[in-house]
């Protein structure tokens, strides 16, 4: 139990120094130590496709080519860090969670053959070969597993990093960054063969839509990146990272136009619910999680239900959603019942128009007297229906409005920037991460001795779930 302890505490440790990293290369965006970078043409295929109808492209995300990013570069502590800024045509139709999907679902971030149109609309990061999330740490931070392609004669390279996910209705900021190496790490997460392990510093997007900022150009929204690694090895391609940033950056602005809104994520979960597997099938568009209710000892107020998971979906789909749940035995008991709930995402402003966002909620009932845990899992599958709407379990469910929802405080604080990166300073960025990863891990070891033996089985669940189905993997936000 010490072990996980030092394994989690080094997690946080490396997830606050790359929070901290970002807001000091944020503050520094008008320091003359940042130099230009001289991207060489690239093909067509780094020019996002156009909207089949103009009339609705009008409403949408515009299309750049590489030549509308900028890139520059500075020494960082880690070693060079790139960074990569592009303005994008903004319709009123577009919103926060249109970015959320690819960004917090790994399985979308490799490149993409489009059958019927070749490979000019290819969407995603082509460096990447395979993404997959190996843990979660909470709803908004997950540990990634992410298999470069490099080409000969380099050996294949993959990394391990842990990620937080920061949103409101108008900004999203995810920050990734390689896990510290420990004797203490699970075995599925150790270096293997034929991969050499990569060290990623910092991998950062920042997404500031229209009203995010004052200095943004009205009717665009203005995407940031940052990238810094190390692929360890003379024959690897590190030097090609501002080469390929345009076409990374070009690749999402696709996978956002492609549509995806329609991802299915999870948004959040209570204290009693523990994640064991979170997976993403991209071509059947299916989100398939297992988690468990557990006994939990700490009796501190949250901010969702004890007992509640929620999910994000797009409301102009058909969906069809299972949900199975059963005792550790399988016997019947009353702590297997639940109870859902299907909303129409508010607006952003009073009056305004409703996002085509779907919120899923499940309750589920306390544990009874002696049981430990209840097992559930959940399908979310996207079906060829003409007609949008929602079916659990085969029935089809009502969807209730919802209230709009008004943030307490914004995600971050304004400030003037002369570099053209709509800085704002991470003042209350600090307060919502790691003060609240602080107040989880005492959370955590507030626990019952049941529940903490639960946390370190975590680890080893996860090593034997991998060696035993490879694909096998739970997704963390951050």
């Amino acid at each position: 139990m010490a072990d996980t302890h030092r394994l989690e505490a080094a997690w946080h440790e490396a997830l606050a120094s790359s929070l901290s990293y970002f807001r000091a290369l944020l503050q520094s965006s008008n320091s003359s130590a940042w130099k230009p970078v001289q991207v060489l043409p690239l093909t067509s295929s780094t020019t996002a496709h156009d909207a089949p109808s103009p009339s609705n492209s009008q409403r949408k995300l515009g299309s750049i080519s590489a030549s509308d990013v900028k890139v520059c570069r500075r020494s960082g502590k880690n070693g060079e860090v790139f960074r990569a800024v592009a303005e994008v045509d903004c319709g009123p139709d577009v919103g926060i969670e249109d970015f959320r999907g690819c960004l917090v679902t790994p399985e979308t971030r490799p490149m993409c053959k489009s059958v019927s149109v070749g490979w000019a609309d290819q969407a995603g990061d082509r460096m990447v070969e395979e993404a997959m999330t190996e843990d979660l740490v909470d709803a908004h931070t997950r540990v990634t597993r992410t298999r470069f392609r490099l080409g000969w004669p380099s050996s294949p390279r993959d990394a391990i990093t842990i990620s937080k996910t920061l949103i409101d209705q108008r900004t999203l900021v995810d920050i990734s960054t390689s896990l510290p190496r420990s004797r203490h790490e699970p075995a599925y997460l150790r270096p293997a063969p034929p991969y050499v392990r990569a060290h990623v510093s910092l991998l950062a997007w920042f997404i500031q839509l229209p009203g995010s900022a004052t200095d943004l150009t009205p009717g665009k929204c203005r995407i940031t990146c940052f990238w810094s690694w190390n692929p360890k090895g003379a024959w690897a391609v590190g030097g090609g990272v501002p080469q390929h940033l345009p076409s990374l950056m070009v690749g999402l602005i696709n996978q956002v136009r492609d549509g995806s809104e329609k991802v299915p994520v999870l948004l959040d979960y209570g204290p009693e619910v523990s994640f064991g597997g979170v997976s993403y099938d991209p071509v059947r568009v299916t989100l398939s999680v297992g988690y468990a209710i557990v006994a939990e000892g700490h009796t501190g107020e949250g901010h969702v239900p004890r007992r509640q998971v929620e999910f994000g979906i797009s409301s102009t789909e058909s969906w069809d959603i299972q949900i199975h749940v059963k005792t550790q035995h399988g016997e019947e008991s009353p702590s297997t019942s639940w109870t859902s709930f299907v909303g129409q995402s508010p607006p952003i402003t009073h009056g305004g128009p409703s996002p085509k966002r779907l919120i899923v909620r499940f309750c589920h009932a306390a544990l009874t007297e002696n049981e430990e845990l209840v097992r559930v899992k959940v399908s979310i599958e996207r079906t060829s229906s003409s007609a949008s709407g929602v079916r659990i379990n085969g029935i089809p469910v009502t969807i209730e409005p919802m209230s709009v929802h008004v943030d307490k405080r914004p995600l971050l604080e304004e400030t003037a920037s002369a570099s053209g990166i709509s800085l704002r300073t991470m003042s209350t960025m600090e307060p919502m991460s790691v003060n609240r990863m602080s107040s989880e891990r005492r959370r955590s070891v507030d626990r019952s001795q049941a529940a903490g033996k639960g946390i370190a089985a975590l680890i080893k669940r996860n090593y034997i779930c991998t060696s035993l189905q490879p694909r096998c993997s739970a997704q963390l936000t951050l």
